[in-house]
């Protein structure tokens, strides 16, 4: 996956930078307009760290940066009262009282710098054990090597400490988390945060962030090397009982937990499995968790199941097929004239998987999802980066992978819309030539399939679907057939929603 992200990031880097010099996607500087930069002096401030551990300096620090007390209480915003980690250097803090997640950003993390690009950066990363951390996702698009004395435009730099200068925080919010799969097998406990873990990074090259780029930053420098730290403040202590902080439930669980036990009888004609039916209901509780639309893991499951060895080999036949197709999306029996029609489609060579997209992309099973869910509410870019990987990838997204292409689209909508339609072309044709893909070996007939899923999000004709074949038997490249999707006036249409989101 490092691959194929690097791919699209450095792309994306490359069309939205273009021209643009020192504006980034980003937040900008403190007390510019925007910015996101806690003063120290900010009210909502509750608490400040009380206790360190794990001092692991770093090289290049002089002994009088290396008192670890430096960093505790308020931030003071001045270039001495701190510790340096030193090169790739770490350390944690602790708190009096528990840190919870609450409205808006929960935790800041104040530097030294002496201005707003002379930026030393870190990772933040945060545990309610003090053994199991989770890292907030991060991303530089800083496109070259900087020197000693450099500059790094803050506005090209998200989810890393040491984004702002001496005086102001760079804020954090545990929210950012929840699809953590620490977070929700309950290792990591949102509303009971007691470390928090700053990790200096070495401005070599060497250092990568969540999307798998080079995080460049001033190197090397010497004496109070790497991440210089003021204070971590806290905005919402917990002072409540911790073993009282749960993973929050799935939305309408039993709800799930019915549907999940109903796909298995419905599509493999068997009770669910006790292992099985909890990965599927942990697996839609983190599609939820990324915002997705709860349908999405739904569909996803039954075309897993549909598509599975189990399925295949009960060898049915296109009418047992279809009414499979109706009992799972419409909870009904097949109506004769419905029936018929998708019979005679079969025979006519339309394959199984396209008829499949008539159903799960119907009206009739988004209203029986609304009925048991209500209406879905998530952001169209979250939903299209989905379709990518549910469609072109056949499997539901990773957390980190999925984070950082809806990083990238978020950060491309200011750009302009032109900027937003190519990403989208790019995202899709980095999963069609990832390696991830091609060792699939998909025919062109697959291949095709996959469009009309992931990109188009509906079946299609025998005659529509053949006319692409023989576009494709007569010379036509996948990347040729791609692009004809994409510019699309359907698809485009999805992505103005995506830009309208803004």
């Amino acid at each position: 996956m490092k691959v194929l992200v690097t791919l699209v990031c450095g792309f994306l880097w490359a069309v939205m930078g273009a021209g643009l010099a020192a504006a980034g996607p980003y937040a900008p500087a403190a007390e510019q307009p925007g910015s996101t930069a806690v003063s120290m002096d900010d009210p909502a401030l509750a608490a400040w760290a009380t206790a360190w551990q794990n001092y692991l300096m770093g090289t290049e620090v002089s002994s009088t940066f290396q008192t670890p007390e430096m960093a505790l209480g308020p931030a003071e915003g001045t270039s001495f009262d701190i510790v340096s980690l030193g090169r790739g250097g770490a350390i944690t803090l602790t708190f009096d009282q528990p840190i919870r997640d609450g409205a808006g950003w929960d935790l800041a993390v104040f530097e030294n710098s002496f201005s707003d690009d002379f930026l030393e950066l870190a990772y933040v990363e945060v545990s309610s054990d003090g053994v199991t951390f989770v890292r907030f996702d991060n991303n530089s698009l800083t496109s070259i090597a900087v020197g000693r004395y450099g500059s790094v435009d803050p506005t090209n730099i998200d989810g890393l400490a040491g984004k702002y200068r001496q005086g102001y925080g760079t804020p954090f919010d545990l929210a950012d988390l929840a699809a953590k799969s620490e977070v929700l097998a309950g290792m990591v406990k949102l509303n009971c945060i007691t470390h928090v873990r700053i990790v200096d990074v070495v401005g070599d090259g060497t250092a990568f962030d969540t999307c798998g780029d080079v995080i460049w930053e001033p190197y090397p420098t010497v004496n109070s090397a790497g991440f210089d730290l003021d204070a971590a403040g806290v905005r919402y202590a917990n002072t409540a009982d911790c073993e009282d902080s749960e993973v929050p439930p799935l939305p309408f669980e039993q709800t799930a937990e019915d549907l999940i036990a109903k796909y298995y009888q419905d599509i493999l004609d068997r009770e669910p499995d006790a292992l099985g039916a909890a990965g599927w209901k942990s697996e839609i509780q983190r599609m939820v968790s990324l915002d997705i639309d709860i349908k999405e893991g739904f569909v996803a499951l039954a075309r897993f199941f549909f598509n599975s060895d189990e399925y295949s080999i009960q060898d049915k036949t296109d009418a047992e097929y279809v009414t499979d197709l109706y009992q799972t999306f419409f909870n009904r029996a097949p109506d004769s004239t419905g029936s018929e029609y998708w019979i005679g489609q079969l025979d006519q060579g339309v394959s199984r998987n396209v008829i499949l997209n008539f159903f799960v992309y119907s009206e009739e099973f988004s209203l029986f999802m609304a009925e048991r869910f209500g209406e879905a509410t998530s952001l169209p870019q979250n939903n299209l980066v989905n379709d990518f990987y549910r469609g072109l990838q056949g499997r539901l997204p990773d957390t980190e992978g999925f984070n950082c292409w809806v990083r990238s689209m978020r950060a491309a909508l200011p750009r302009g819309d032109q900027v937003v339609r190519e990403l989208s072309y790019q995202i899709a044709a980095g999963f069609l030539l990832s390696q991830e893909y091609t060792l699939r070996n998909k025919s062109d007939r697959e291949f095709l399939e996959d469009l009309y899923n992931g990109i188009l999000r509906r079946g299609a004709s025998k005659p529509e679907f053949d006319g692409w074949l023989d576009f494709m038997e007569a010379g036509m490249t996948r990347e040729e057939v791609l692009r004809a999707f994409a510019d699309s006036q359907e698809f485009q249409l999805r992505v103005q929603t995506v830009i309208d989101s803004i």
